[in-house]
């Protein structure tokens, strides 16, 4: 009869404290997002005139090889220069606050750097300075990939071999002494194939994690971001061309207009 008594108290108090739990658990406050907006735009780009010896004769081939070429198309067209800008031009939100909770778009993912046949498309890559940057080589022979100019500790860095069907980090990141100037915003690195002068291509590392590329049409949409005061710069592979504020409002959708940009890049003495 004890024992009944026990029993059939232990279930009440269950059943007292089950409601009790339910309504505390309904009480927690609904886990707050954060609206993020995106910085879309246009950029319409024209390219300086050749100032030096060496891009003045850079035009001049390069007018060559447009006669050369049409004269065995159609020699009346004429056609206006073209500027590629996807591997050139890079729009970076340098001051963007870490991550909520609720994280926002961040521009981490890239594809990496295929070789094919020994060789590759020119392009640039944008990455976060902590990011690794990979290369692979879908190919039947062994290149040797690398970046003029680059040094480590004082010490040059030869070109790295890639076996075939290699996926492989490139050691070209930078490292060690060249963070800890936290002035330095960027670091921007050009990359050849050995023996491939068509190879061409450059890898920017900047100290934020929203970015794009300028699409060649000039149109660019950075990932989503949070209202707030920004500074927007517009970089030409190695340079700042343009740097201006821009302000997401609260609102943000229906107050936030694109940006419509105007940018005389320098002469390129590359053909990309």
């Amino acid at each position: 009869m004890l024992a009944m008594f026990r029993w059939q108290n232990l279930l009440l108090l269950v059943l007292v404290c089950i409601p009790v739990s339910l309504a505390m658990a309904r009480r927690r406050p609904p886990v707050k997002k954060i609206p993020t907006f995106s910085i879309t735009g246009t950029v319409e780009a024209t390219e300086a005139p050749p100032t030096t010896e060496a891009e003045k004769r850079v035009a001049f081939l390069r007018q060559l090889k447009e006669k050369s070429y049409h004269r065995f198309r159609d020699p009346l067209v004429i056609l206006p220069p073209k500027l590629f800008l996807s591997n050139r031009l890079a729009v970076v939100a340098w001051n963007t606050a870490p991550p909520p909770p609720n994280p926002i778009a961040t521009s981490t993912a890239i594809d990496p750097l295929v070789i094919r046949g020994g060789s590759f498309i020119p392009q640039m890559w944008v990455l976060n300075f902590e990011a690794d940057f990979h290369a692979v080589n879908r190919g039947n022979k062994d290149v040797k990939l690398f970046s003029p100019g680059r040094v480590i500790n004082g010490t040059a860095v030869g070109p790295e071999t890639l076996a075939p069907d290699s996926d492989r980090v490139i050691a070209i990141n930078p490292r060690g002494e060249e963070t800890k100037d936290n002035n330095l915003k960027f670091w921007s690195y050009p990359l050849r194939l050995v023996g491939s002068p068509s190879a061409i291509g450059r890898v920017l590392f900047v100290r934020s994690h929203h970015f794009t590329l300028v699409n060649d049409d000039g149109t660019f949409s950075l990932p989503p971001l949070p209202a707030g005061k920004y500074q927007i710069s517009f970089m030409d592979r190695n340079r700042e061309l343009l740097t201006q504020e821009v302000v997401i409002p609260e609102k943000g959708k229906g107050e936030l207009k694109p940006l419509e940009v105007k940018i005389t890049l320098p002469f390129s003495t590359e053909e990309f």
